[in-house]
């Protein structure tokens, strides 16, 4: 069972499954926004990684200038 499947089912006090007929429309609206907050929560992590790499990538390629400079003295 997927984690979409499992917004449109649940468990009652007997421990029977019981699924939401009749507000599918709400429960996807529900199932929806769950899984926009999850993909919204690794964009941002995405762009820190590329902030990160970014700032790493410029701080190699000064060094390397630095060493470059340092070999041709």
């Amino acid at each position: 069972m997927g984690d979409f499947e499992k917004w449109f089912r649940s468990l009652n006090a007997n421990g029977k499954t019981v699924y939401f007929l009749g507000n599918e429309h709400k429960v996807s609206e529900m199932a929806w926004n769950h899984q926009q907050a999850i993909i919204d929560q690794l964009k941002a992590q995405l762009n820190n990684m590329k902030a990160c790499y970014i700032e790493k990538k410029q701080q190699v390629d000064e060094l390397q200038n630095r060493i470059n400079e340092a070999l041709e003295d």
